[in-house]
């Protein structure tokens, strides 16, 4: 059930997407990547996600911060309800150059954006 969706686009890119999800105990979200921010707020249930041969238990508060390119999935083991928003650095840094999305992990933009990497 989606009972909660918004979305944000600037031109042809969308900005930002967030919507409630619920998944049912078994399901599975298989291994991938995207090329936004994802940040995924477990509202009720557990999950286990999976990212290269770590997991990582998800219960109700956690707050899971997923980065561009890297490559994660899920296996639900609970009922569970989430809140996801997605993002690309365009919305959090409109000023930054069109390839800082593409590096944004490179100092530069870091230095430029320091909340993307908090200590």
């Amino acid at each position: 059930m989606n009972d909660l969706s918004a979305s944000a686009t600037w031109g042809d890119t969308a900005e930002y997407f967030m919507a409630r999800q619920e998944s049912h105990r078994g399901g599975v979200f298989p291994v991938h990547s995207h090329d936004h921010f994802e940040a995924l707020l477990i509202l009720s249930g557990r999950r286990m996600q999976h990212y290269g041969s770590s997991e990582i238990e998800a219960n109700p508060g956690s707050l899971i911060f997923t980065p561009p390119g890297l490559r994660h999935g899920a296996t639900i083991v609970g009922h569970t309800a989430s809140l996801s928003i997605q993002f690309n650095l365009k919305f959090l840094h409109p000023e930054l150059p069109a390839d800082a999305q593409r590096l944004w992990s490179h100092p530069s933009t870091l230095s430029a954006a320091p909340e993307l990497c908090p200590s």
